[in-house]
This record gives C-alpha cells, sequence and structure tokens, in this order.
C-alpha cells in the first residue's frame, strides 16, 4: 500500500469542499479512484492504473493527487524513478501548503544545494515553520546554514538545533559542533565550543562528530594534543563507519608517526584503507596504489595498480562529511 495514503485521505476530507467548489464533479471522481486504488496497490501493474487516476486529479489541480504523484515518480512506484518529475509535483502541492509537500520539495532542493535550489528550500520552510514538525525545523536549519549572510543566520540555526539536544541520536549536536569547528558566524572559530557539543554527539552515536573530535584532539584545537583521546574518538568514527575515521587511521598504520597508540601496522592500515576506498574516499585509493606499487604489506601488482588507478580517475574528490 501506499505509503502516503492513510494521510493524505485525512486531508482530503478537510480539502473536498473547497475543491467541490472548484472542480468537476468527473475530477473528484478521479481523486477518489486514485485513493481508492492506491490503498490496495501491491504491484507495479496496480501502481499503474492508480498513477492514471491520480495523474488526472493532479492535472486537475488537486493538490492531495500532486503529492501522490511525486511520491510514486520519487519510489518508482508504477512510472520509472524520476526526482525531477518529483519535485516538480511537489512544487505543485506545495504551492497549496500541502500536507509534507514542501518538506519534500525542500528535501530535494537542499540535497542538490545549487543556490537558487537553496533559497526556493528556505522560501518554502518558512511558509511552513508555524506547523512544522521536527524533521522540517532541523532541515530548515540545515537550510538557514547553507543560505546564511550574516551572524544572526547562524545563531538562529544553533536555536533550532538546541531544542533537539536531548531528542535523538546526537545529528543536532554535531551540527552545532561544525558551525563553532568551521569559524562560521565568526571571524574566529570557538573550538572549545566545538569539542563540547561534539562530545556530546559522540556520546549519543555519531561518528561525524567523533572522527572530527579525534582531529580537534590531534591538532591541539580548543584543547591539548592528546593522542589517546584522538585515537579513542576515531575508532569510535571507524565503527560508525565514517569514511574519513577508517582513511585517518589507516593514515596512521601506514605512516607509524604515533607509535604510541598507531604502530606501523600495514594489515591493519590496508584494513581501513580499502573501507575508506569503498566509500569513494580518493585519498584512500591513492594510498593503497602506492602500497602496491612499493609492496608495502602486499605484494607488488601492477594489475592491482592500473585498477585503483582507473577507480581515482573517476572521482572527483572525496565525500566530505
Amino acid at each position: 500500500m501506499h505509503k502516503l495514503t492513510q494521510f493524505l485521505s485525512i486531508a482530503v476530507l478537510f480539502s473536498l469542499p473547497l475543491q467541490a467548489a472548484t472542480s468537476s464533479e468527473k475530477n473528484l471522481k478521479d481523486l477518489a479512484l486514485c485513493e481508492e486504488l492506491l490503498k490496495s496497490s501491491q504491484s507495479q501493474a496496480d501502481f499503474q492504473k492508480a498513477f492514471e487516476a491520480c495523474q488526472k486529479a493532479a492535472i486537475a489541480g488537486h493538490p492531495a493527487a500532486q503529492l501522490h504523484l511525486g511520491v510514486m515518480y520519487k519510489n518508482g512506484e508504477g512510472v520509472p524513478k524520476s526526482e525531477d518529475s518529483a519535485l516538480q509535483w511537489y512544487l505543485k502541492a506545495a504551492e497549496q501548503n500541502f500536507g509534507p509537500a514542501p518538506s519534500y520539495a525542500s528535501e530535494i532542493l537542499f540535497k542538490r544545494g545549487g543556490k537558487a535550489d537553496l533559497e526556493k528550500a528556505k522560501s518554502l520552510l518558512q511558509v511552513r515553520l508555524w506547523q512544522a514538525d521536527d524533521y522540517d525545523m532541523q532541515l530548515y536549519a540545515k537550510v538557514l546554514v547553507a543560505t546564511a549572510t550574516s551572524p544572526s543566520d547562524y545563531k538562529e540555526a544553533i536555536d533550532i538545533w538546541k531544542k533537539f539536544l536531548e531528542k535523538e541520536t546526537g545529528k543536532a549536536a554535531f551540527y552545532i559542533g561544525l558551525i563553532y569547528d568551521r569559524h562560521l558566524g565568526k571571524e574566529k572559530g570557538s573550538y572549545a565550543e566545538a569539542i563540547k557539543f561534539y562530545v556530546k554527539s559522540a556520546d549519543l552515536g555519531s561518528p561525524e562528530a567523533a572522527t572530527n573530535l579525534s582531529r580537534l584532539y590531534h591538532d591541539g584545537l580548543g584543547t591539548e594534543p592528546n593522542e589517546e583521546l584522538m585515537m579513542k574518538y576515531l575508532l569510535i568514527g571507524a565503527e560508525g563507519g565514517s569514511p574519513i575515521a577508517h582513511w585517518r587511521l589507516g593514515d596512521l598504520y601506514h605512516g607509524g608517526d604515533h607509535p604510541k597508540v598507531a604502530p606501523k601496522d600495514y594489515a591493519k592500515a590496508l584494513v581501513h584503507l580499502n573501507k575508506a576506498a569503498d566509500a569513494g574516499f580518493k585519498e584512500a585509493l591513492e594510498l593503497l596504489k602506492e602500497m602496491y606499487e612499493q609492496g608495502q604489506g602486499v605484494p607488488k601488482d601492477k594489475a592491482k595498480v592500473k585498477e585503483l588507478a582507473d577507480r581515482i580517475a573517476k572521482i572527483e574528490k572525496s565525500p566530505m562529511l
């Protein structure tokens, strides 16, 4: 069954009186058929029939049907997946501020990240703030940071995230830490503040926070350098799947520059570098290539070197936090 049908059926009940005044009886029947077919859809053939009915109602201007079409395009239900088409229909429903349409559209726009996309996402979410749920508010905070033009924008984002510090798995504390860490909204970063929020986030299970925290302890930013804490948080980050943590551990074990906590160990370096490389981390691939070229912990292997070089050529830059 289409996951939004129950929610939208309730919403449609409230929109029908207005819609009845502006739509033909046939259009309302199309909408009712759209809802009915979606409730029982189990296969692509079922969704194709539902799509036809929903499309008629959507073209007639009903926002519930427009939102349904967006979800169907997003999930590939009855039609090929198309984020562009999903966004098109989400935006049409969002013009009427219908249900979660502004949020769904904003999510796609934020992911695209262009200046116009971000400004559109910001305007959609601002209209919705009075009825925003937790997800909307945190997405709005991200958009505020991405479009920030003054320190007040960062302060507003921090104020939003502070409301969620005890509610979830450390993301809010991580984002606050990131603002302080990256000097956002200030001439100078407050690394001590970054550490405070990163620690809170890492304790709640955020591998990204743990990975960034390890860097601050390594570089002595906002605190004295501390190899033990650097290693502790790197391992937490790697356990959580952070490719940057795996890259840094691989680099540490490869170089052996911190023998007290990470003595040279090519076998361990390979484990972590391969995990970072599998996540598309270019620097990890480059170091693996060097190891196979020079026979560091592995036999020299020209075929492997060529394979790694080909993978490197396809990556413009590594995924970042």
